[in-house]
């Protein structure tokens, strides 16, 4: 089992259900604090001009801040955001990784209708961009909306796999896994 540094370095990048944002940052910190710094001077940080190096990492921040969303609010505090809103800084932080792979757990648990729409586009539109996504995933509808091939597990084992629709039309693997009948 990799550390999470680890895992980093081979070009794998996690989004996390329960939501890791720092409350007390703004947007924008919240996404600065995950590029590497090769040092770190407070007197230089708070009195010093922006190097070439800090002035890309704010592009490079703001782009995905703007993908997702959630510019206009770069100067906001995290715990000012709805939970969704959070969900999608969380998912902007992931993205300023640059991985090649993204692991996302429950994309969209706790996430009212409205903000479910926006998230399931942002990943649909990440994959537009080549990015390889594996997400876990309890709500079947968004499931079908953003994946290419599903898998059902139950206590890791592999139930089914194959296309979404050949999935979902499954009338045996509705009803006895989830319970059933047909999935909107």
């Amino acid at each position: 089992m990799l550390n999470p540094w680890e895992r980093a370095s081979c070009g794998i990048g996690r989004h996390f259900q329960d939501i890791r944002v720092f409350k007390k940052l703004t947007l924008l910190e919240n996404l600065l604090v995950t590029f590497k710094d090769g040092s770190e001077n407070p007197f230089k940080a708070i009195f010093g001009r922006k190097s070439r190096r800090e002035r890309d990492k704010i592009e490079i921040a703001m782009k995905w801040l703007d993908f997702v969303g959630l510019t206009d609010m770069k100067n906001s505090l995290a715990e000012n955001l709805s939970w969704g809103q959070q969900k999608l800084l969380s998912l902007a932080r992931l993205l300023c990784g640059d991985f090649d792979l993204l692991l996302i757990d429950e994309p969209v648990s706790g996430v009212n209708p409205d903000m479910v729409k926006v998230i399931l586009k942002k990943i649909r539109e990440l994959k537009e961009l080549d990015k390889t996504i594996i997400a876990v995933e309890h709500d079947m509808a968004a499931v079908k909306e953003i994946s290419d091939h599903v898998y059902f597990m139950d206590s890791g084992r592999i139930l089914a796999s194959g296309l979404p629709d050949d999935i979902f039309k499954n009338h045996e693997i509705m009803e006895s896994y989830m319970g059933l009948d047909n999935v909107a």
